[in-house]
């Protein structure tokens, strides 16, 4: 939609361009369109930081060690994003509620985004390699056995014979001898 909207504008003659602009864009679509974006912005945090809590979660349940996936990476650029759309709202609110914001008033939030974007790509980069597993349902939880029981199964399921283990160690043990 606002790849559509701006298209139209950017067809607009001058006049009716920059009539457009100082009055309906600057007076409704502008503060409507930053409004969405940080509401946008805000249900991606909240999602992506749902995610990666259920992701780690999932990883403790199905892994002993876990440490080479932690992504505490990703907890900083989401901890980073959450900082730099605070700061936005806040430019949002100064601009719509105190005084008009110009261009270089809002250049530090632009500065900010950059920056932002930097890290993103540079850690991006730096752990990119890394295999992440992927994550699947859960196996549906084993009904309780008792330890009799438990006993019993495993005891037969073990090989009889001379080579009890099964894994053909006492031929090369005869074989060295």
């Amino acid at each position: 939609m606002q790849l559509v909207y701006y298209l139209v504008c950017f067809a607009l003659p001058i006049e009716t361009k920059w009539t457009w602009y100082t009055t309906a864009h600057l007076g409704f679509v502008e503060p409507a369109g930053v409004l969405l974006a940080i509401l946008s912005l805000a249900w991606y945090l909240h999602a992506a930081w749902q995610a990666l809590r259920r992701y780690h979660a999932w990883l403790d349940d199905v892994y002993s060690t876990t440490d080479v996936w932690r992504l505490s990476w990703l907890y900083q650029i989401l901890g980073a994003v959450t900082v730099v759309a605070f700061i936005g709202a806040a430019y949002m609110l100064v601009d719509s509620v105190f005084t008009p914001l110009d261009y270089f008033d809002r250049m530090p939030l632009m500065v900010a985004f950059a920056i932002l974007a930097y890290v993103l790509g540079a850690l991006g980069w730096r752990y990119g390699e890394i295999v992440y597993p992927v994550r699947t349902q859960r196996a549906s939880n084993p009904e309780p056995v008792t330890a009799a029981a438990d006993a019993d199964a495993a005891a037969a399921a073990l090989p009889q014979g001379d080579d009890a283990r099964g894994d053909g160690y006492a031929e090369i043990a005869a074989a060295w001898s």
